[in-house]
């Protein structure tokens, strides 16, 4: 069973990510989603809600560029399908 909560990559990578990673808590181990994110990001906010996995916003690098651009979307993760889906733009 997944509990709610909220965290964010900023502290930890400074890179871009297109995986994920979630912390089981039976076993007390991490592991990768099997799915990628459309696009490499960081800075996102991520939530657990619903048994579903949010992100939201974030940072990313367009294609070839140097400067970062914010990311106007919300992906949802669901674990029983096993793959991202864009749900909605936030502005």
């Amino acid at each position: 069973m997944m509990l709610s909560k909220t965290f964010t990559t900023e502290c930890i990578y400074r890179r871009l990510l297109k995986t994920m990673e979630v912390y089981a808590t039976k076993t007390g181990k991490w592991k990768v989603l099997p799915s990628e994110l459309c696009c490499g990001r960081k800075a996102m906010g991520t939530a657990v809600f619903e048994g579903k996995i949010w992100i939201a916003g974030g940072l990313m690098q367009a294609d070839k560029e140097i400067t970062l651009q914010v990311v106007s979307h919300v992906d949802c993760y669901d674990p029983k399908q096993k793959r991202y889906s864009g749900v909605f733009f936030i502005f």
